[in-house]
């Protein structure tokens, strides 16, 4: 229960995450004629209290992933700890799914993304590159019901240093709209990278991964 996760998190790092306790059945918009309220919670990451509490929310989600995790991210490079929830995931039998950047407005981005590649290849990890445009979005689904979007990338500037501000909902038909679109992204904008190859890097590449 993502709910009770998040408040067992507040309860233990208390006072730091206090607000977390906060959840509210709000209106969340969507194109359905369900009315019911969605279980949401607005997070924000800043230099004084709250500067890593949108990246837990993710690592807490991840954690307790059964079935699958889709990410779409514009600039992706998470620290140890973040990395390390979604290669568990992984390994735990997780679909874990990226969806990154194969046509940045910045070309650094992608090679510096490059770089952890073989290692999310090697427990399982799919990663898509969408090569259409540069692709800003900053969303994620787990497991049908929790769903997240926001300004925040997975990515030191985001996690350690801006001030940003992500909305999680806790809701089976607000994430069930957020992963069909998702999905037709895959489907059709999208190309999936080799894995075996990904698994198997040249010395070059696994000196970059390090």
């Amino acid at each position: 229960d993502v709910r009770q996760l998040v408040l067992d998190l507040a309860h233990k790092t208390s006072p730091k995450l206090t607000w977390l306790q906060r959840w509210r059945h709000a209106p969340v918009p969507r194109p359905m004629a369900s009315q019911r309220p969605a279980l949401a919670l607005l997070a924000s990451r800043d230099n004084h209290r709250h500067f890593d509490d949108i990246e837990r929310l993710y690592r807490i989600a991840i954690r307790s992933a059964r079935q699958r995790v889709v990410i779409a991210n514009a600039y992706f490079f998470p620290g140890y700890r973040l990395l390390r929830e979604l290669i568990q995931a992984a390994r735990r039998g997780v679909r874990v799914q990226l969806i990154l950047q194969g046509n940045p407005d910045m070309p650094p981005v992608r090679f510096i993304t490059q770089t952890l590649y073989g290692r999310l290849a090697r427990a399982g990890v799919e990663i898509h590159e969408y090569c259409a445009r540069p692709i800003h979005a900053k969303v994620a689904v787990i497991d049908g019901h929790w769903a997240t979007v926001g300004s925040s990338n997975l990515d030191p500037l985001s996690l350690a240093f801006n001030l940003e501000a992500n909305v999680f909902v806790a809701d089976p038909d607000f994430a069930g709209v957020l992963l069909q679109k998702l999905e037709g992204l895959i489907e059709h904008s999208c190309e999936r990278l080799d894995t075996e190859a990904l698994r198997n890097p040249s010395w070059w590449g696994l000196l970059l991964g390090f």
